[in-house]
């Protein structure tokens, strides 16, 4: 039997990104590899199958350790980490209207901050984008 977890996270990708949303099949995979992600961090470092991952067991302890493995043991960028957050913060938005008993955990979920990173300078300008 599926854990809530999965019940959830299949209609939000489904039924709440494709159909209500009409997001891009490229967003939906972005989204769908940011949770195989911590799900693969919740079976490696926490020692929690997919098969018995609840909502109850991701809280805001959980999703910080999931952005710090991130960073230490994919090597990703602060960039990186914060796009996954983003698709993270994406579903506990959505289930704030799903599930009204888990909307304290979803609230501490959000409002972990995205990190901080030096974005590129511009290289040059085109000559439409120079000032005249």
């Amino acid at each position: 039997m599926a854990t809530d977890f999965a019940l959830f996270l299949r209609r939000f990708l489904t039924a709440h990104l494709a159909g209500l949303r009409g997001y891009s099949t490229n967003t939906i995979v972005s989204y769908r590899d940011a949770f195989k992600l911590l799900i693969c961090y919740f079976r490696d470092e926490r020692s929690i199958p997919p098969e018995k991952l609840t909502l109850e067991l991701i809280d805001a302890a959980a999703i910080t350790g999931f952005l710090d493995w991130l960073h230490t043991s994919r090597h990703n960028s602060a960039s990186t980490s914060n796009q996954r957050l983003a698709a993270i913060d994406s579903f506990f938005s959505w289930m704030q209207t799903q599930d009204p008993a888990r909307m304290a955990c979803c609230q501490d979920i959000l409002a972990i901050p995205a990190k901080k990173h030096d974005r590129p300078a511009v290289a040059h300008l085109r000559a439409r984008d120079e000032i005249t």
